[in-house]
């Protein structure tokens, strides 16, 4: 299914620019947390929709510094889209 953008941008102020996805399909995401050094492994499945999009930013954050509950390492991650 193609998804349709339409960028817009407020003539008043002249410096307010927004991006509209017109398609509200339903992404499927998958994160998988994985200690390099011992068996600890995690994983998450989520679902939202093209206009929540800038949350995952947040989330990306979020996950780079979590540490493993057993050995305290950095945990890596893989992040899997089902658009």
């Amino acid at each position: 299914m193609e998804t349709k953008t339409d960028i817009k941008k407020d003539h008043s102020s002249g410096n307010q620019i927004s991006l509209i996805v017109k398609n509200e399909d339903i992404i499927h995401a998958h994160i998988t947390l994985e200690c390099p050094y011992c068996s600890y492994k995690r994983i998450f499945k989520n679902q939202f929709s093209p206009s929540k999009m800038e949350l995952i930013t947040v989330t990306f954050k979020i996950i780079d510094w979590l540490t493993c509950d057993k050995c305290d390492h950095q945990l890596n991650f893989a992040l899997d889209f089902f658009i």
